[in-house]
């Protein structure tokens, strides 16, 4: 079967990124041909939109960066897209958003949307597309896989609600990545979903260590911390950590990526080897699980906390996470068992598979 994979523009960080390459990979062990709509096309217009933005947050005190022209934006995007054209099958060509014409080009039988936020309204402004509303060919399967409001709360409109309502009637099968999503679906959509893991869960640590076979062993005893947000407190509680367990501090912030070696396999790379993880990412949550590193994970309200406490309440993790108001109180937490971390993952894994393939088949 061909599937289109519907996801956020593959771009924008580490996890997304993964997330996509974790589905396309399973997707191709069931014997599918996977393909990937290739969103974020940058214009002139987004330029001007984008450097707006970074005005009004300088002068509220929050420096930020500029783009000076769509090739600049590329530029700036180029790491995460070499992994993305090396590894992940994409439909051409690549656009502001997904239409009809493309999947008919590719002959496609079903799309798949998902994961990440696909169904967060305010991280993609045209959400009705995340609904497939452009598949209007009845004969192509719609599913959702592991996607994710973001947050436990309602945040559509009574038009936005109204319209995914309707949309979401034609799905084949119906999946989310948080138990919160469960509620949200059937309370406001009328739907019932089942609640599955994120892709990148759907791989193993093997899977992901062949992809960092080139990045050589740093042997160094260091403290990976991936933090979305830096501030002074995370940044100090970092330090206090690696001071405490005597480790060498390596602080990496989203958006950081401007060189061609800063790769996703690099900072795979870090999970790989590092003595102990510090993050405020879901997905930097997701790979310390994977690469069974002991860690803890910073509550990040404003980036949507039903992600972690959703996947550490599965693992029973919930002991991992911390609020921000906590750090200077909060020491790190005793060692992880991971037998039995492994023993529950391998259930949900299975069971998660389980709907992938029946979903494409019903």
């Amino acid at each position: 079967m061909k599937i289109a994979i519907l996801t956020l523009p593959l771009s924008t960080n580490y996890g997304g990124v993964l997330q996509n390459y974790a589905l396309q990979q399973v997707l191709k062990d069931m014997g599918h041909i996977p393909f990937t709509f290739d969103l974020g096309k940058f214009t002139w217009i987004d330029c001007l939109i984008f450097n707006m933005k970074s005005i009004v947050k300088t002068i509220l005190g929050r420096p930020c960066q500029f783009i000076y022209s769509p090739n600049d934006y590329m530029y700036k995007e180029r790491p995460l897209r070499i992994f993305v054209e090396d590894y992940i099958k994409l439909l051409r060509p690549r656009v502001k958003r997904p239409t009809i014409t493309i999947l008919r080009e590719y002959n496609i039988d079903a799309v798949i949307v998902g994961s990440d936020q696909v169904w967060r309204a305010k991280y993609y402004p045209h959400i009705c597309d995340m609904f497939l509303e452009f598949v209007k060919d009845k004969n192509i399967k719609k599913i959702s896989y592991a996607a994710s409001f973001g947050a436990h709360e309602w945040e559509y409109s009574k038009d936005k609600t109204t319209l995914c309502k309707s949309l979401i009637k034609d799905f084949s099968a119906i999946s989310v990545r948080e138990n919160s999503a469960v509620d949200l679906c059937n309370l406001y959509l009328g739907v019932d979903a089942v609640q599955v893991l994120d892709p990148t869960l759907l791989l193993i640590e093997d899977d992901y260590k062949r992809l960092t076979n080139n990045i050589p062993i740093n042997n160094n005893k260091f403290l990976f911390a991936y933090l979305l947000d830096i501030s002074e407190n995370k940044v100090r509680y970092v330090e206090s950590i690696a001071k405490a367990k005597n480790l060498i501090p390596i602080i990496i912030g989203a958006g950081q990526h401007l060189t061609k070696n800063d790769s996703v396999e690099l900072w795979l790379s870090y999970f790989r080897d590092s003595r102990y993880i510090i993050t405020d990412s879901f997905h930097g949550t997701v790979f310390s699980i994977i690469f069974k590193k002991d860690f803890i994970t910073i509550a990040n309200k404003k980036r949507g906390n039903d992600r972690m406490t959703s996947l550490l309440s599965l693992l029973n993790l919930t002991n991992r996470l911390v609020e921000v108001c906590e750090l200077d109180n909060r020491n790190s937490s005793d060692t992880i068992d991971w037998n039995v971390v492994d023993v529950r993952l391998e259930t949900l894994r299975a069971e998660s598979k389980k709907f992938l393939s029946k979903s494409l088949i019903m």
